[in-house]
């Protein structure tokens, strides 16, 4: 977020003296905005991100598939970046530095492996949370801090309920 701000001209220091004045909404962690926060709901994190009393209500399946993924950087320097594979069907892609990738498939019932690999984490901690929905519906998910280079493999099953 710093690079951002330097990038944009502005002045560090006064923007946390504002972040100082300005009450955080209820709820939230005021270190977390002076951090950068951006008070938006990450999905999956089991914490209430933009303190409006609801955990990952944004956690939803992608229209036209009845399975989504949903992997992302869930440290706290956003700074990773992972490839997700899924058995039988291969290589997904990669999400953004530091983002939030959400990937499709329809997925006929039975047992599956999703696989995280981190493809770059500057401190060699590839911190990720991967969600893994069936309509909608948490199916699987995972968190984790493994090194650059290393793979996290994820089971889950199908069921084909709609």
């Amino acid at each position: 977020m710093r690079r951002f701000l330097n990038e944009n001209g502005c002045d560090e220091n006064e923007l946390i003296q504002l972040a100082q004045t300005v009450p955080p909404p209820p709820g939230m962690d005021p270190d977390f905005l002076q951090a950068g926060g951006i008070v938006q709901e990450l999905p999956g994190d089991a914490v209430d991100n933009d303190a409006d009393g609801f955990q990952d209500e944004g956690l939803e399946g992608l229209a036209g598939y009845n399975v989504t993924f949903l992997l992302y950087d869930s440290g706290q320097a956003k700074d990773d970046v992972f490839a997700l594979e899924v058995s039988k069907f291969g290589n997904l892609g990669t999400t953004p530095t530091g983002g939030l990738r959400s990937y499709g498939l329809n997925l006929a019932p039975g047992s599956y492996v999703a696989t995280v690999t981190v493809i770059k984490a500057p401190d060699n901690v590839g911190t990720f949370t991967l969600v893994v929905l069936e309509n909608g519906v948490r199916i699987a998910s995972s968190s984790g801090g493994p090194p650059q280079g290393d793979r996290v493999s994820v089971p889950f099953v199908v069921k084909g309920n709609k």
